[in-house]
């Protein structure tokens, strides 16, 4: 944790809170696009490893619902309006 309670990721040493608020900034902007890659190359990887594990007749992912999103669609704005996400599993 940095010293603001920001989260740091291992995409990006930058506090993941600061590096939202780019104010239109090039280096800040690919290094939030960095973060967010990594974030959803994990939810992909949990994602498969759901899928790996058999359970019953499926796989654990077959019986589970997963949601990943965000509560802000545009940090810098702090607009909530239309964030991204995603659903995986058999509803998804």
């Amino acid at each position: 944790m940095a010293a603001t309670g920001a989260i740091r990721s291992p995409a990006c040493q930058n506090g993941h809170h600061d590096t939202s608020h780019h104010g239109g900034n090039a280096e800040k902007k690919a290094k939030l696009a960095k973060i967010n890659r990594f974030h959803t190359t994990q939810f992909a990887y949990f994602l498969e490893r759901l899928k790996s594990v058999r359970e019953g007749e499926g796989t654990l992912l077959d019986n589970c619902m997963i949601v990943y999103g965000s509560a802000i669609a545009d940090g810098n704005a702090h607009s909530h309006y239309d964030p991204a996400g995603a659903v995986g599993g058999p509803r998804g």
